[in-house]
């Protein structure tokens, strides 16, 4: 396995509230930049519509490169941490 991509409802860095379901995305170093984590990443978010949530979360680092994956996915920062930004996908924009 090379990669790892999951959803959950819960308290952590990128929690908005108790009915947005967060999500993360990680992927080895070498295998990055070959779109393995854009398709994760377009997978999840499908799999969230059919589930019927209307938002998903996450909270990035400032200096993560994929910062600028979430934004080209629809992610837009609502909050604007010394480290991180936490980010939301409204996903019946989609």
């Amino acid at each position: 396995m090379v990669d790892a991509a999951w959803s959950r409802l819960g308290c952590s860095y990128g929690k908005v509230d108790a009915s947005i379901p967060e999500l993360a995305i990680s992927l080895y170093p070498e295998y990055r930049g070959r779109g393995i984590g854009s398709r994760l990443l377009e997978s999840l978010l499908n799999t969230l519509c059919e589930k019927g949530y209307e938002q998903v979360s996450l909270s990035v680092d400032k200096t993560n490169y994929a910062v600028s994956i979430y934004r080209k996915f629809g992610f837009e920062t609502i909050v604007e941490r010394e480290h991180d930004y936490l980010m939301v996908n409204h996903l019946n924009r989609r």
